[in-house]
């Protein structure tokens, strides 16, 4: 769980520089997801999906982190 909070660091620091960056939205949203921060998750996959709607893969994670917010 260590190593998530280490990549959330860097990864908003990155995405203060550069937040229309893909890669940065996808791994911030999974840094947040697997602790547990699913509202921030969610915030940043719909970020990505804005930019690029027909990604399945954001589409799916969003689903997913929404059906965990909702249990």
């Amino acid at each position: 769980r260590q190593q998530y909070y280490q990549a959330k660091r860097y990864l908003e620091k990155s995405f203060a520089i550069e937040p229309d960056n893909p890669q940065c939205l996808m791994n911030l949203g999974l840094a947040y997801y697997y602790m547990g921060e699913l509202e921030d998750a969610i915030e940043k996959w719909k970020m990505l999906e804005k930019l690029d709607p027909s990604n399945q893969q954001v589409i799916n994670n969003i689903r997913a982190a929404e059906r965990e917010l909702n249990r």
